[in-house]
Order: structure tokens, then C-alpha cells, then sequence
């Protein structure tokens, strides 16, 4: 059931950029952007990335994509992690990670 004047949403914007060194390897940077809004329950905040990434293209239909990012967010508990030594929750982490891209 939909009470008037009761919503929440999310928008956001996101950039990425390229640079190709030779046919197989390319390096990109992302920056993304999250608004979450919310006037039923105190969640509203603004999550920011910044994204780092090498692409390996062994052949013409597979890609490998390891990456390193960094994630800050504002307004709660978005981790689910405290700092160290402490109950206060992080508002900010790295991360890695590997993906891979199958085109058909």
C-alpha cells in the first residue's frame, strides 16, 4: 500500500574512461555516484567510488578485468564493519576484485 507523500529512490551517475595500450591490455578509471533518498526511514545518503581496473583481452570473445576500488559513503552504517579498535562504524573501504567478460 502506497501512503501519499511517503517515497524513496535512488539515482546516480556514473563515468568511465578508457585508455588502450595494444590490442590485449587497456587500463580504465570509473567515478560513480549513488543518492539514496528516503522519507519514511532516516536512510539518506550519498555513496562515492573511485575505480581503478587493467583489461587483459587473451582473445576476440573473453576479457579479464581485475580492479581496485575505493568506496566512501555518508549518512549510516554501509560496510557493516567498525574501525579498528573501536565500534564506529567505517565510513570508507578498498577492495579488489577479478571479473570476467564473455561476448557472444
Amino acid at each position: 500500500m502506497t501512503v501519499p507523500g511517503n517515497h524513496w529512490g535512488r539515482y546516480g551517475i556514473n563515468q568511465q574512461l578508457f585508455y588502450t595500450i595494444n590490442d590485449r591490455w587497456s587500463l580504465g578509471l570509473g567515478v560513480e555516484w549513488l543518492k539514496h533518498y528516503d522519507n519514511i526511514t532516516p536512510e539518506n545518503y550519498d555513496v562515492c567510488s573511485l575505480r581503478f581496473e587493467a583489461n587483459w583481452k587473451p582473445n576476440a570473445w573473453f576479457t579479464l578485468k581485475p580492479e581496485i576500488r575505493y568506496d566512501k559513503c555518508d549518512g549510516i552504517r554501509p560496510f557493516n564493519i567498525t574501525k579498528s579498535g573501536g565500534t564506529a562504524p567505517k565510513d570508507g573501504q578498498f577492495l579488489y576484485g577479478l571479473s570476467g567478460v564473455v561476448a557472444f
